[in-house]
């Protein structure tokens, strides 16, 4: 998606184009004379970082900045500025999260299916659950989250909310229910996952948070995979311990062809794509030229990573 901002960028600095998915070494070549990388999709490796002599700013597009787009420790070792771009892609992310929970509550999987073959009687007979009145917790209050509770209220859910990091008056200052992890988990008809992956939150959710949800309960992760605990998550579902769940992330992405997960009818998994519209894109491409102008002009980053 190309940025408003790209013509005054080519007034002040030379702009080089390069295939995001180039190798290495191809990348090594092409961009061994750069101060500058504006990164959404390359994988900014150790070895690349290292043997780029110019390289002082990577301005990421997107919301966040971990190790799946660049290697970290060989950015710090080289004081290397990174930029990112919070909240580019919430409402995208927020809008895919309750599109998840509309799918597997109604059966979308099922009755899509049923009417391929033909056998509309059937794809008629699948009865499933309202959003209205239902209880929708939310883990993580960041911009992803707080937008996911404005659109589901508008359905007519009740709001719970898990973040140690928010102060409960402020959650329940915009009419939302503050509630410790396991009060969330047995208590809410929706779980929705919006919290970084670290170390952490690596495994949030196990075999014991699972069995305080529901047996009615769904829950949606559009984070980062490796957050739910996957083998456990499988043995739920396929025992019909929890109604469904929603994965738009992998603990190991692209999934692999005999992903278990991927069997199971009460499962709905989409390729990490919840921030891929066209005004995500603009928003990223548009946020991160904005810090690579400041950049060039000697201003401070509005969005720094502190490393």
């Amino acid at each position: 998606m190309e940025s408003s901002l790209i013509e005054e960028l080519k007034s002040k600095a030379v702009v080089i184009r390069f295939n995001p998915f180039s190798s290495e070494d191809e990348l090594i070549k092409i961009l061994s004379s750069c101060d500058i990388i504006v990164n959404r999709k390359s994988k900014l490796t150790g070895k690349i970082i290292r043997f780029l002599p110019h390289l002082k700013m990577i301005a990421r597009t997107g919301a966040g900045v971990d190790e799946t787009r660049i290697d970290l420790h060989a950015a710090k070792n080289r004081n290397i500025l990174i930029t990112y771009n919070p909240g580019m892609n919430s409402k995208a992310v927020a809008e895919l999260t309750v599109m998840h929970a509309l799918v597997l509550f109604r059966k979308f999987k099922t009755v899509s299916e049923k009417i391929k073959e033909k056998k509309w009687n059937e794809a008629q007979s699948q009865i499933g659950f309202e959003l209205n009145g239902k209880k929708w917790g939310i883990i993580g209050f960041g911009s992803v989250g707080r937008n996911v509770a404005r659109i589901t209220s508008g359905f007519g859910c009740h709001i719970h909310v898990y973040d140690p990091l928010v102060e409960p008056g402020q959650i329940s200052g915009l009419g939302y229910s503050p509630m410790e992890i396991n009060e969330l988990l047995a208590s809410s008809d929706v779980v929705s996952i919006h919290v970084p992956l670290m170390p952490s939150t690596y495994h949030l959710i196990g075999k014991g948070q699972l069995s305080l949800m529901k047996r009615t309960a769904i829950i949606i992760n559009t984070s980062r995979g490796g957050i739910i605990d996957e083998s456990a998550l499988y043995e739920f579902l396929d025992s019909g311990k929890i109604y469904g769940a929603g994965l738009d992330c992998l603990e190991n992405e692209p999934m692999k062809n005999d992903e278990p997960l991927a069997s199971l009818n009460n499962v709905i998994i989409t390729p990490h794509y919840g921030g891929t519209t066209y005004e995500s894109y603009r928003n990223g491409a548009d946020g991160a030229l904005t810090e690579v102008l400041r950049f060039i002009e000697g201003l401070q980053p509005l969005h720094k990573f502190l490393y």
